[in-house]
Formats: structure tokens, C-alpha cells, sequence
């Protein structure tokens, strides 16, 4: 506004504000702006002369705004200009110029999308012809080169869409995994090319080709959700990638292709990123210490300040005697983590280039991945567009692969919002009844009809309840919309009818490598003895009392004092109750980090967005998941968690686990006792009382965090035995871990 036409920064100012309209249209949606960017390009390629340098990258960013309004509206003429612009900064750009790639990358892009509305086969084959050139005029050092090969990867499949010539379908997945491959390329581009190159080869029945992109495609993920990013960051990378999409995807063309441990493996690489991420900083480094004592003295030093600033605003400073906090801004944090995740790497790689240490901090293969189930038998249920499987394998037999053709993703993702989405936010008996009936026990008959009555068969399960109660304990690893569905509630559904919970003891995997990690930590630090934390909050600021949550604590506490007078071996100070204005935040954190049995009696809650944020409600504030799970608990064992919600995840996210099951899992606790959604404050201390009486009953040596899914199996069917107990009141109740 104040620069004269003649001016000779004037065409600079133009295009520099029309590609922040362009950017904020991108971001935004508001028409407004690309119309205000279009007319600002117009005026900058008016004031340049055809031989200035400047005018090729004027005229191409002016057909790219053209481009994208054509796509907004519909508008032809749009497109066509975005082309005629388009070619002219083409001929007056040098094939030695650095930009010249750009154009012809762009020209291609509006050609091939010119071709899909009019189908002018000369469009494509120029297309073809522009981003070839593109690509040629690069050497393998440029990043984006990458996308260059992407594009001309999109316009060869364009071709064999309408041509159906099968060299074409050849070289657009060459040109896909070669972007995919490039060692240089950005990590975005890379993936969204493995992609490609998996999809394309997928739909057309290249399963082998697929499952290579799948896997590249999976490697490359941790790049994208990368360590040196803010945990809030990683989260949105995660969703905009569905991360846990694309494990399921590889699962399922690893299975048709009859690789099923191929198809464990790559599955739990999708899950659980986050947690998998942080678990890398937390290594046992015993044997590198004993090859290398000073590498990994230095890569201790450095995971430790990395893992301290995963889930906070701040990074440990470790000095010569002692580790302090540093605070300072979230800029600085960031360029230090940044700085830092790029020494951990290097010193990664220095360790891996040891001959004993060559699969260090590599996935895990699927014959450590099985001793997961050392007591039991895994069952996944894997679901993709493609399909719906369960693999069932243990820690000895051989995987057995379950087709389960009746349903699909589609079906699941209706079952899931029929249990999430019409639960009534005000429960009143007559709402929960019509909810129970109309929607909880049909998902669930279809679950039962659909899946396990199928995988029962394989398992040589009987259908008739034992006298004695289940016996057998089966860990359900399901999949996407699957895991917010309660499997082991599922049955027929008619009166006095069998279902899951009368049949086996159910437990839940977040992931295969987190289980594993919690059998080893069980092993490796078994605890004798007693050391409890008990929380009860019976009124908490601005929220429903619990008047039941001190009966349910002192019930617990009740237990756990005969079983010592029975077999001794634990004091009044082992046993520590925070009740009220006692329970707060600070005091229950630090209680944690002490504590081998923990039980929360309180209002619980899930962030639906920052999966982090999930807390217990105390006395004066929250509890947060991210101080939880920033904790390494050496002591712990068992963890009760009577709050609502404590294991809900987030629904656009589910193979995250970003729950407080299993940030306490995590954290140190290898046995979670959790709830899936609101429970009653009536029926949690009847559910806790009937645990602890089974976990206690052989006293205080005798305990073992492994019985904990037995111990609420039992709990439950003692509360069933309650014609007024609904399914919906027993059905939250879930166990993860050993």
C-alpha cells in the first residue's frame, strides 16, 4: 500500500503477501483469502519483466493459487489459466535453474488433474513428460526430490487407471518406492510415498510389493512422529498418519500371503507409538555397560534428560552430584530437545555398529514377542478395509490364523459407536435399560456370533461354564474400533445365556512390547511383602460425591491387615491411606514413587483430545497421566484403579492407549485393574472387596499381581449374581497386562 508501482521491491511485497493468504487458505478454508492471493500474484507477475529472474516462481506460484480455486469451485477457467501460467514460467526457467523442477512439478500436477475432469489422454502423457523431467533435473542429494518422484509416481497411476497397461502400474510403484527410499528425503514425503506404493500395490494383488511399503512404511513412522517433537505434536502427527491404520493394513496383507508372524510383528510396530518411544529411553543398558561402560554412561546421561521432558515443560540438568529441573521457555526447551534427540541417535547407531549390539533398540521379533504370553494364550483381531482375521498363538504354539469373513471394519466402527455414543448422559433406569437393550447387547450378540464363537471353535473352548469358574486366561489384543468394544462381556445375549466372562479370564494388550516389558520387569523385580498406597475422595471440588469410596478403601485396608496378621511381615507405615483433604496431588505423586500396591478410589477422567491430560480428580487439583508416566517405579506390582474412565483411550486413536491403565502400566505397575467407562459408586467397593479377598487369601507372601485378572473374574460373577446388575454396570471392569 505504501510502495509505488515503480518501485522495484514492489513485486516481492505482492508475492510475499499473496503466499501468506495462499498459506492461511490452506490452514483456514476462508475463500476470501485465495481470491485475495490470486489477485496479489496477478499484480506481482504484471510489475516483473519476463527477464527477471524472479518472474518463472511468480507466474508458478500465481498458477498454483489458480489451481487451487479451481479445485475449491469447480471453475475450468481456473484451471485453465493455472496451466497457461504455469507453461510460461516453464519456458523462461533454464534447466539448470534450481526452480525449473518446481514448475514442471506443478505443471504436471494441474495437467494430470486437467486430464482426470476431461480425460485428454495428450494432458496425462504431458504430465507424465513434465514430472519426468522434474525428477531427472535433480540428483538424489535434494529432499524434495522425493515428492518430485511422487508425482510423476501419481500421473503414471493416473494413466494405468484409464490405459490398464500393466507397465504402467510397474513404473508408478517404482517411482513410489524409490521416493519412498531416497535416503535424504523429508520424512513426511517418504511415508506418504510408502504408502502409495503399498496401497497401489494392494488394491491391484501385488501382496508382496504391498507388505515391503507396508513395512518401509512403518519404519518410517517413528521419523515423522519423532522423539525431538513435543508429546501434543507427536499425538497430531500420529492422528494425521492413523498410525495404527497402517499396522493393521500390513497385518492383514501379511496374513494373505500366509506371513503371520510377519503380520504380529509389524501390527505392534503401529501401536502404541508414543508409549514404545519413551520405553526406548528406558533400556536395560547392563550388557552394553559391561561391553562399553563409558557409552553408555553417555547414553544414559542423555536418555534420562530426554525422558524427563517427554510428558512436561522441562528438561533434567545432570550435573556431577546431583539432577535438577531447568525451566525455561517452551523455543528453548525445544531447540535443546531437538539438539538432544539428534546425540541419542548418533550414539544409537554408535552402538549398534558394535557386532553384539547389531538389533539394538530395533522392533521386536515375533519369537521375543510370543513369551508376552507366557501363562495364557494372545488372541488378535486384526481389522482393515481388507478384511477382519484373528491370529491366536502362545508362547510355545505355532500362530493359528482365524479367518472371520462375517464381519468387517465398517460394521465394527457401527458396534463401537452403538456402545460409545449412545450411552444417555443422563442415567436414569429406564434410559440405561433402553440403552442396554437396544444397542449394548446387540453389539455384543454380534461380537459373540461374529468373532469369538469362530475363535472359541479354534481354541477348543467350550460354550458350557465350568462349575468351578473359568480356568483359562486368554489376552485380547484387539484392533481400531475393536478396542472399545468389552470383549469379555460379549455372549449370545438371551436370558440366562453363556458369555465371555463365564467361559475364560479375560485380560487386554495395549501392545505386545509393552507386555513383554511388564512380564520382565515382574520377573526380574518381584517384591515380597506389602507396601500400599489406598486414595479415597469422597468429595472433590465441583464434582458428585462418593460417599461408597471410603467404605471401599477401608475395606481394602481391613484386608490387608489380616492377611499380615496372618503371615506378618508388613507395619502400619507399609500401609498408608490418603483420604479427603489428605489425598492431594503432591502427596499421592510422591506416595507413587514408594509404593508396590496402589488403590484409587475417586472420579476419574479421560482427555478426549490431549490424551495426556487424562487425570484422577484429588482434593486440590489433577492428577495428570503425563506426571505419572514420567515416573520409573522400581516397587511396583498391582494397580486398582477404581475411576471412571480410567482405560477409555482416545477414540480417534485407540492403538495409542492414552489412558491411565496405561500410563500406570507404564510407569512401573505391570498389573492394572481399570474401567472402560462410568462405573456406580455402589458396585466398585462390592468389585475391589471380592479382588482383594481372592489376591489376599493365601496373606501377604503369598501375593501375586499375576492373579489379578482371575481375582476380578471372580469378583465380577460374585457381583452377577445380583439379578438388579445390569451388563452395563459389570461390563466396564477390564484388566491389563500379566
Amino acid at each position: 500500500m505504501l510502495t509505488d508501482d515503480g518501485h522495484p521491491g514492489k513485486p516481492g511485497y505482492l508475492s510475499n503477501l499473496g503466499d501468506c493468504q495462499h498459506t492461511r487458505f490452506q490452514r483456514l478454508g476462508d475463500l476470501s483469502d485465495l481470491e485475495n492471493a490470486i489477485s496479489n500474484y496477478e499484480k506481482a507477475v504484471q510489475l516483473t519483466d519476463d527477464g527477471h529472474p524472479s518472474k518463472p516462481g511468480r507466474l508458478s506460484n500465481l498458477g498454483n493459487g489458480q489451481q487451487a480455486c479451481f479445485e475449491r469451485l469447480g471453475d475450468l477457467s481456473d484451471l485453465e489459466n493455472a496451466i497457461s501460467n504455469q507453461e510460461k514460467a516453464v519456458e523462461l526457467t533454464d534447466d539448470g535453474h534450481p526452480d525449473k523442477p518446481v514448475c514442471l512439478s506443478s505443471l504436471g500436477i494441474s495437467q494430470q488433474t486437467r486430464f482426470e475432469h476431461l480425460g485428454d489422454l495428450s494432458d496425462i502423457e504431458n504430465a507424465i513428460s513434465n514430472n519426468e523431467q522434474a525428477v531427472e533435473l535433480m540428483d538424489d542429494g535434494y529432499p524434495r526430490k522425493s515428492a518430485r518422484l511422487s508425482n510423476l509416481g501419481n500421473s503414471q497411476h493416473a494413466r494405468f487407471q484409464r490405459l490398464t497397461r500393466p507397465e504402467d502400474l510397474v513404473a508408478s510403484v517404482s517411482s513410489f518406492k524409490a521416493a519412498a527410499r531416497l535416503k535424504v528425503a523429508y520424512p513426511h514425503d517418504a511415508l506418504s510415498a510408502a504408502r502409495q506404493w503399498a496401497e497401489i500395490s494392494h488394491r491391484n494383488g501385488s501382496l508382496l510389493s504391498a507388505l515391503d511399503g507396508y513395512r518401509t512404511a512403518l519404519e518410517l513412522m517413528p521419523k515423522v512422529v519423532w522423539l525431538g517433537l513435543d508429546t501434543q505434536s507427536r499425538q497430531n502427527w500420529l492422528f494425521q498418519e492413523q498410525s495404527e491404520d497402517l499396522g493393521c493394513l500390513a497385518a492383514t496383507c501379511a496374513i494373505r500371503i500366509g506371513h503371520l508372524e510377519e503380520a504380529v510383528e509389524l501390527l505392534d510396530l503401529g501401536r502404541s507409538v508414543l508409549w514404545q518411544q519413551v520405553a526406548s529411553l528406558r533400556s536395560d543398558l547392563e550388557l552394553l555397560r559391561e561391553a562399553e561402560p563409558e557409552l553408555a554412561a553417555e547414553l544414559e546421561k542423555i536418555s534420562r534428560q530426554l525422558d524427563a521432558g517427554n510428558f512436561s515443560s522441562s528438561l533434567l540438568t545432570i550435573g556431577a552430584d546431583n539432577i535438577i529441573h531447568d525451566q525455561r521457555s517452551a523455543e528453548e526447551i525445544g531447540k535443546i530437545r531437538r539438539h538432544l534427540v539428534g546425540l541419542w541417535e548418533g550414539l544409537v547407531e554408535r552402538v549398534r555398529m558394535l557386532p553384539q549390539f547389531n538389533y539394538f533398540l530395533r522392533p521386536v521379533p515375533f519369537d521375543q514377542l510370543r513369551q508376552a504370553s507366557a501363562a495364557g494364550r494372545i488372541v488378535i483381531i486384526n481389522a482393515s478395509k481388507y478384511g477382519v482375521d484373528a491370529l491366536v498363538f502362545g508362547a510355545a504354539q505355532s500362530i493359528d490364523h482365524v479367518p472371520l469373513p462375517n464381519i468387517d471394519l465398517e460394521m465394527l466402527a457401527e458396534l463401537s459407536s452403538e456402545i460409545l455414543l449412545r450411552r444417555p448422559v443422563v442415567p436414569t433406569e429406564e434410559a440405561q435399560q433402553r440403552y442396554i437393550v437396544r444397542h449394548l447387547k446387540p453389539a455384543l450378540r454380534t461380537v459373540w456370533n461374529d468373532i469369538l464363537v469362530p475363535v472359541f471353535n479354534k481354541l477348543d473352548v467350550s460354550l458350557t461354564p465350568n462349575t468351578a469358574g473359568p480356568q483359562h486366561q486368554i489376552w485380547w489384543y484387539p484392533t481400531g474400533p475393536l478396542t472399545f468394544i468389552p470383549i469379555h462381556a460379549a455372549g449370545p445375549g438371551h436370558k440366562e445365556a453363556i458369555d465371555v466372562s463365564q467361559l475364560i479370564i479375560s485380560s487386554y494388550v495395549t501392545s505386545l512390547d509393552l507386555l513383554l516389558r511388564a512380564q520382565k520387569r515382574h520377573r526380574r523385580g518381584a517384591v515380597h511383602g506389602l507396601k500400599l498406597l489406598a486414595v479415597s475422595q469422597p468429595n472433590t471440588p465441583n464434582l458428585l460425591p462418593l460417599p461408597q469410596s471410603i467404605v471401599e478403601v477401608e475395606k481394602l485396608i481391613e484386608v490387608a491387615h489380616l492377611a499380615a496378621a496372618c503371615s506378618g511381615g508388613c507395619s502400619k507405615e507399609d500401609i498408608m491411606h490418603l483420604d479427603g483433604s489428605d489425598a492431594t496431588v503432591n502427596r499421592v505423586s510422591v506416595a507413587l514413587d514408594s509404593c508396590s500396591w496402589v488403590h484409587f478410589a475417586c472420579h476419574g477422567f479421560q482427555d478426549p483430545v490431549l490424551g495426556m491430560n487424562s487425570a484422577f480428580a484429588l482434593r486440590d487439583g489433577q492428577l495428570r497421566l503425563s506426571e505419572i508416566a514420567s515416573k520409573q517405579l522400581s516397587n511396583g506390582q498391582f494397580a486398582f484403579l477404581s475411576a471412571c474412565h480410567a482405560a477409555s483411550g482416545l477414540k480417534e486413536l485407540p492403538g495409542e492407549a492414552m489412558h491411565l491403565a496405561a500410563g500406570l502400566q507404564f510407569a512401573g505397575f505391570p498389573s492394572v485393574i481399570a474401567t472402560m467407562w462410568s462405573i456406580r459408586d455402589d458396585d466398585a467397593p462390592k468389585v475391589a472387596d471380592h479382588t482383594y479377598q481372592y489376591l489376599f487369601r493365601n496373606g501377604l507372601r503369598g501375593l501375586d499381581p499375576s492373579e489379578a485378572a482371575t481375582a476380578l473374574n471372580r469378583a465380577i460373577l460374585h457381583l452377577r449374581e445380583d439379578p438388579e446388575v445390569t451388563i452395563d454396570r459389570w461390563a466396564p471392569f477390564i484388566h491389563f497386562g500379566i
